[in-house]
């Protein structure tokens, strides 16, 4: 689908000062067996109400649904979705021998997400998994970065706790149906 829409092909070679600007599909052709694909949507930043449950779905997708797709099914060594505090939506793979199905599958698991087809144990599971990296031990000199350079505050780290313990499948539902439908995917 993307050497499609983007009229290029495996050999096809980018301009990197000029990728870096495009808001358009693009294909990087390397002669190797297996690829490393990747998807970003920009979303909203982490003091947004919708930035928890993004961050949940992000987990719900990658553990719930594109490990068995891109991984399992596919048979990649690794891939999933993450969602960064600068509001970017990311879906990787890695060592992957398939290419446009496994966009297919990133897209596929957006969908999966928005109508709901997750349970509340998935749900359950993804905020514990969440919840263990975000309380884990900080380092001062790590803490101080991340307010310094994230701007991110205690209130606002402990508000964000607050709306991922709090997100719901009902959340999880609406906030996907509007990634759903960006033109990015």
């Amino acid at each position: 689908h993307f050497k499609e829409r983007s009229g290029v092909n495996e050999n096809t070679v980018f301009n990197c000062s000029k990728a870096k600007s495009s808001s358009t599909p693009l294909f990087f052709g390397l002669p190797t067996k297996v690829n490393y694909c990747s998807m970003v949507i920009p979303t909203v930043a982490y003091n947004d109400h919708c930035a928890a449950p993004l961050m949940l779905a992000s987990r719900l997708m990658s553990t719930s649904f594109l490990h068995r797709e891109v991984r399992e099914i596919g048979g990649a060594y690794g891939g999933g979705a993450s969602w960064s505090t600068d509001g970017l939506f990311s879906f990787s793979s890695y060592r992957d021998p398939r290419r446009s199905a496994t966009f297919d599958s990133f897209k596929e698991s957006i969908e999966w997400c928005a109508k709901g087809s997750f349970t509340k144990q998935n749900l359950d599971e993804a905020k514990l998994s969440l919840f263990s990296s975000i309380d884990s031990p900080v380092s001062p000199s790590k803490k101080g970065l991340s307010q310094f350079s994230d701007k991110i505050s205690d209130d606002d780290r402990q508000r964000f706790r607050t709306r991922l313990r709090d997100s719901s499948k009902q959340d999880s539902h609406a906030f996907n149906y509007n990634i759903a439908l960006r033109d990015a995917v």
